[in-house]
């Protein structure tokens, strides 16, 4: 077969810094585990920098970790997604 043993997608984030996007075996199939602690290790190895999280996504897992814990009901997370006008950006915790 042509097609290669592993696609890894990498995206430049910085100088000597990779953002790990994803893989896929043949055939678009997931990659076999321990795969990708395997790769980041081997290119952490060779001086690189890889970060497997980029701001959009933590801001999505964290939306999602967030309702999430709303339907367990666990603490509640202030996102601030509209802006109360009282000037503050931080991201307030309370606890329901």
């Amino acid at each position: 077969s042509d097609e290669p043993p592993l696609l890894v997608s990498l995206r430049r984030a910085a100088d000597r810094v990779w953002y790990f996007d994803q893989a896929a075996g043949p055939g678009n199939e997931t990659p076999p585990a321990g795969m990708k602690a395997g790769l980041l290790r081997d290119l952490r190895a060779t001086g690189l920098t890889i970060v497997t999280a980029d701001p959009q996504s933590s801001l999505a897992r964290l939306e999602q970790e967030t309702r999430r814990s709303r339907r367990a009901g666990g603490a509640e997370v202030d996102l601030g997604g509209e802006d109360d006008g009282d000037g503050d950006d931080e991201i307030a915790e309370r606890v329901a």
